[in-house]
C-alpha cells in the first residue's frame, strides 16, 4: 500500500520497515530537534521499536513534536507562562515533510477506513490527527493540529493498568474532539482553520493505487495525491499490471507464437519478486509462472493448425433475394510452422487448396456443418457452425 495510507491507518510494519531504512540514529536526531528531551538512551537502546512508542515521553513533549509539523517543520518548545522566553526555533524536518504529514492526517477517509464511520474524530474544519495506544491498552492517546492550535489528549489509569480494549480513537479521541473544537470556537468565524497549500516541491500527480507509479494502460485504479517534485517518472509507467497472455487448454503461459484460437488475454499483477512470500499468501489469482508445453515461449507451438474462422458455433444466414453464388463464407486459419498450402475440408469433402496465408471461401448451404484442415497427414480440430435460410 501507499506510504500515506499506512500512516493514516497506524499501521506498524511500514513505520518499523521506514526506522530501518533511515536509520534509527538519524531518527533518534529528529526527535530530539522536535522536542522529545525523555529519550536520553541512544538507539541502540530503542531499537526498531523507537518507532512504535517504546521510548516513554511526556504529553509536553508529543504536544512539541506535532507542533513542529503544524508549523512548517520547525520546533515549537511549550511555554508554562506567558513571560517565559520563547526559544527560536530550528528546522526538524523540511517544509515539503511537514506538509506531506498533515496532508495525510488531515485526510478523513483514512480515519474513516481506520477507525469506522461514526469515530469521534470527525470534524467540520481540517484538523490533522494521530491516535496511540499502548501495550496492554494502558495509554489512549490522541495528538493533533490545526494552523493555530495543537492539542494532545492523553487518557488512562494513573496507577498504569490496563484499560478495558480502550484504544486512541475511543479512549483520547472524544476528548480530543472537545477541546479542539472549544479552542478552534473562541477564534473569529473568519478565522476558522483552512487548508494550507503544498510548499513549493510538492506537486499533485495520478498513480496506480497500488504501485505507487505512474498509471499504465492497464492499471485498474489510479488515485490523485501530493507527492515531492519528480517521485513519479511519468515516463515509467506501472509494470504491476500487464497483458498476460494464457493457453486456455492448460491455464499457463502462451508464447507469442500461440495460435489465438488457444489463446485468453487477461489483464493480471505481477508483483515484484520481493512480494513473493506475501503474494503466495494472500492473492487470490496471480500470473502463471510456467510456460505451456504446448505454447513454448521460442521456437513453435505444438499442434498449431487452428481455424480461426468461422468460430465454433457460429449462425449464418442465408439473405434472400441475392444471388446464392456470392454469398460465402471466409474460411481462415493459422498454421505455424509455416507450410506450402493447406487443404479446406467441409462436412468430410474438400472444398478448397489454399496456399499460405491459408484463406478460402465455401458457398453458403443451409443446414448443420463441421469444417476443418488438414496437411502434411495432420487435422485440424473441426469447428461446428449452422446456416440457416
Amino acid at each position: 500500500m501507499l506510504a500515506g495510507e499506512a500512516l493514516g491507518r497506524s499501521l506498524n510494519v511500514p513505520a518499523v520497515r521506514l526506522a530501518n531504512a533511515a536509520g534509527l540514529d538519524g531518527v533518534l536526531a529528529t526527535l530530539h530537534r522536535a522536542g522529545f528531551s525523555t529519550l536520553e538512551e541512544d538507539a541502540g537502546h530503542y531499537g526498531l521499536g523507537l518507532t512504535l512508542g517504546n521510548g516513554e515521553v511526556t504529553l509536553v513533549d508529543l504536544a512539541q513534536g506535532y507542533a513542529a509539523l503544524a508549523r512548517g517543520g520547525r520546533s515549537c518548545r511549550a511555554r508554562f507562562t506567558a513571560d517565559a522566553p520563547s526559544p527560536p526555533g530550528e528546522r526538524v524536518v523540511s517544509p515539503q515533510a511537514a506538509w506531506l504529514v498533515t496532508d495525510v492526517l488531515t485526510d478523513e477517509a483514512l480515519r474513516v477506513r481506520a477507525f469506522g464511520a461514526g469515530n469521534p474524530l470527525r470534524f467540520p474544519y481540517p484538523v490533522a490527527v494521530k491516535t496511540g495506544t499502548s501495550m496492554n491498552f494502558r495509554d489512549s492517546l490522541a495528538v493533533g493540529y490545526t494552523d493555530r492550535y495543537t492539542v494532545a489528549v492523553w487518557a488512562g489509569d494513573f496507577e498504569g493498568r490496563p484499560m478495558d480494549q480502550l484504544s486512541g480513537a475511543v479512549g483520547a479521541g472524544p476528548l480530543f474532539r472537545q477541546v479542539m473544537d472549544h479552542v478552534v470556537g473562541r477564534g473569529a468565524v473568519d478565522a476558522r482553520p483552512a487548508p494550507t497549500p503544498p510548499p513549493p516541491g510538492i506537486e499533485q500527480m495520478a498513480v496506480c493505487a497500488l504501485s505507487g507509479q505512474a498509471p499504465g494502460d492497464h492499471c485498474p485504479h489510479a488515485r490523485s495525491l501530493h507527492a515531492p517534485a519528480g517521485a513519479v517518472d511519468p515516463d515509467l509507467p506501472c509494470d504491476w499490471h500487464r497483458v498476460v497472455r494464457i493457453d486456455r487448454r492448460n491455464g499457463l503461459r502462451a508464447g507469442e507464437r500461440c495460435p489465438s484460437a488457444f489463446v485468453e488475454e487477461r489483464v493480471m499483477t505481477q508483483l515484484p519478486s520481493a512480494y513473493a512470500r506475501w503474494e503466495a499468501a494472500h492473492a487470490t489469482e496471480r500470473a502463471p509462472t510456467e510456460w505451456s508445453p504446448l505454447c513454448p515461449p521460442d521456437g513453435h507451438a505444438v499442434d498449431a493448425l487452428v481455424v480461426t474462422h468461422p468460430r465454433g458455433d457460429d449462425v449464418y444466414l442465408v439473405e434472400p433475394g441475392y444471388t446464392r453464388t456470392t454469398q460465402t463464407l471466409e474460411l481462415s486459419v493459422e498454421v505455424d510452422p509455416p507450410v506450402p498450402s493447406v487443404t479446406w475440408v467441409v462436412d468430410g469433402q474438400p472444398v478448397a487448396e489454399a496456399p499460405w496465408p491459408y484463406e478460402a471461401t465455401w458457398r453458403l448451404e443451409p443446414g448443420q456443418h463441421e469444417v476443418w484442415v488438414e496437411v502434411d497427414g495432420r487435422r485440424s480440430d473441426p469447428v461446428p457452425f449452422r446456416v440457416r435460410d
